[in-house]
Formats: C-alpha cells, structure tokens, sequence
C-alpha cells in the first residue's frame, strides 16, 4: 500500500518533485516562523496596551498609542523581510537566476 502511494506521487510530481517538496517546506517554515513572531509580538504588546492605553493620563495613551503604531509596522516589515527570503528561497530552488 505505501508504495502504492509513493509510485502515485512519483508519477504525478514528476520531474519536479524535489523542487516542490523544497518550495512547501520553505512556504510552511515561513508560516511557522511568522506565526511565532507574531504571537511573541502580540503578547508583548498586550502588556504594553494595559499599561499605557489604559492610563488616565493623557500622555500615557499617547505614548501606548505610539507603542501600538510602531508595533503593528514592526510586524509589516517582519511580514515583508521573511516573505521576501521566501520568494528569494524558492527561486533559487526552482534555478531561477537572481543576478543580473
């Protein structure tokens, strides 16, 4: 039975089943790794947003609503930094060349 479905793999990736494998490994290490930084950031920030969004102060919100803001770009460049190593990844899996 499992070489049943090892023969159908083989037939249906073909040629390209190793390039494949490498891409999906990639794609998923990146969700993984985008999953945990965002959760440590999230948690990070929660404790930031009690305590300073929360305040009666007025600077106090000022400076969670800052602390917020900076949060959610540093999450857009991790965002961008980890998918833009993926892409570079996979391109050089597939022999894609990336020098000019």
């Amino acid at each position: 039975m499992f070489s049943d479905i090892v023969e159908w793999l083989e037939g249906f990736l073909g040629d390209y089943g190793p390039e494949m494998v490498g891409s999906l490994v990639v794609v998923l290490g990146a969700v993984i790794i985008l999953w945990v930084i965002k959760r440590a950031i999230r948690r990070w920030s929660s404790g930031v947003d009690r305590r300073y969004v929360d305040s009666s102060e007025h600077t106090d919100r000022e400076r969670g609503q800052r602390l917020v803001t900076l949060t959610r770009v540093m999450l857009m460049l991790v965002r961008f930094a980890v998918w833009s190593i993926v892409i570079l990844t996979v391109m050089a899996i597939w022999g894609i060349p990336m020098a000019p």
